[in-house]
């Protein structure tokens, strides 16, 4: 049994994988974990919190997500960049 969002699923919208022309973007940004060298593992947080800030700020509408918890976004934006990618498990859930 899934566990009940905190926010009604209609406040957050479906997850999706950037066209090219946005993970180009993304990547231009400095933002793409796969593109960056992390000289200090904690620098990896760090990072991955950017990633996801940038994913939410630039794909979705992020005004409109600004009420949403964090643990919410943060999953939206975790699984557009794995559907970006073509992780097979990030479509199945």
């Amino acid at each position: 049994m899934k566990p009940k969002a905190i926010v009604p699923e209609s406040i957050v919208p479906a997850a999706r994988a950037m066209t090219r022309r946005e993970w180009l973007e993304f990547k231009a940004a400095g933002k793409d974990p796969a593109f960056t060298d992390i000289d200090n593992p904690g620098n990896l947080l760090r990072l991955q919190a950017e990633a996801y800030d940038w994913i939410i700020t630039h794909i979705y509408d992020a005004e409109a997500l600004a009420d949403v918890p964090m643990c919410e976004l943060n999953a939206l934006a975790e699984k557009t960049y794995h559907m970006t990618y073509g992780r097979p498990e990030a479509e199945k859930n």
